[in-house]
This record gives structure tokens, sequence and C-alpha cells, in this order.
């Protein structure tokens, strides 16, 4: 089950998790965590505990993920408009 606390810096944005990551944190676990449709662009996932992930309609290009594992699909446009 995903720590909750990882969650949370992850919902802050891609910057801030990535920051977080190489800054002495913990290997992230996000496993069983719902990302349905996150904009997951440029995010580095690689060493995360992503099992059971639920990442349906989740997009971004340039995410890193552990080997054998792929995410790369565009983000419509218009996602993050208000």
């Amino acid at each position: 089950m995903a720590k909750q606390t990882d969650v949370e810096q992850l919902e802050q944005g891609v910057a801030k998790w990535n920051a977080w990551r190489f800054d002495g944190s913990p290997t992230p676990d996000l496993s069983g965590a719902n990302l349905r449709g996150a904009d997951l662009s440029r995010a580095d996932f690689s060493d995360a505990m992503i099992s059971q992930t639920q990442l349906d309609k989740a997009c971004g290009t340039d995410v890193k993920v552990n080997p054998g594992l792929k995410l790369n699909r565009t983000c419509p446009p218009d996602m993050h408009k208000s």
C-alpha cells in the first residue's frame, strides 16, 4: 500500500517530487496509489515501488520508470485548463 506522504509529495508537482526524491528521501512507495489521469511528464520513478499503481489515462513524456515499464503518452493540450 502506498505511503500517503509519498503520494502527497507527488501531488505537489513533478518538480518538487523529483527534488524530494534526490534529497535523501527513502525509496518512495506508490504501490496501489491512484494516479489515474495524472500528468507525470518528466517524473522520475526509477527505483520507486509502483506495483499495482493505477495509471489508467495517466500521461506524460520523458517519464523515468524501472526497466520493462513504459509510460510515454502525450497529455492533451487542454489537460491543465481550469
